[in-house]
């Protein structure tokens, strides 16, 4: 499970990026996501796991590791590649830049791409960014 610490982290980051690329970032829980095709919207996703520090005498908290997902929607017909690649780019920058102060024991340290699915019918393509990252908690 995401830690809320890396969550609220990452969630920050992604909102400095879509807000200098003035595409909304969506919570899933907390909104309906479109699904008209009018314009382009982020949502993050989290996937993570811990390794339990089980020895006596330890002075340190679980490490966790994962990746945060940043998924850009655009709208087939009213948004170019070139144009959804550089706002993915630009979006995967926030996650190395010192706007925000990094969390202790929080580091990024490495980013993906994952390329739309080119069969996929719909209103939209989905241009995903997996940062992955090592979190661990202070004692």
């Amino acid at each position: 499970m995401t830690s809320p610490t890396v969550w609220q982290d990452a969630w920050a980051r992604a909102g400095l990026g879509a807000r200098a690329l003035q595409i909304p970032l969506l919570d899933p829980l907390e909104s309906t996501l479109p699904d008209n095709g009018d314009s382009a919207y982020l949502f993050l996703e989290g996937a993570s796991g811990t390794a339990d520090r089980l020895e006596l005498g330890e002075d340190a908290d679980d490490i966790e590791t994962g990746q945060i997902w940043l998924h850009l929607m655009a709208p087939v017909g009213k948004m170019k590649t070139l144009d959804a690649l550089q706002a993915r780019w630009a979006l995967a920058k926030y996650f190395r830049r010192a706007e925000l102060p990094f969390p202790d024991g929080l580091a990024y340290t490495s980013r993906d791409f994952d390329p739309p699915d080119s069969s996929a019918t719909g209103l939209y393509y989905r241009f995903s960014l997996a940062v992955s990252y090592t979190s661990q908690s202070p004692p």
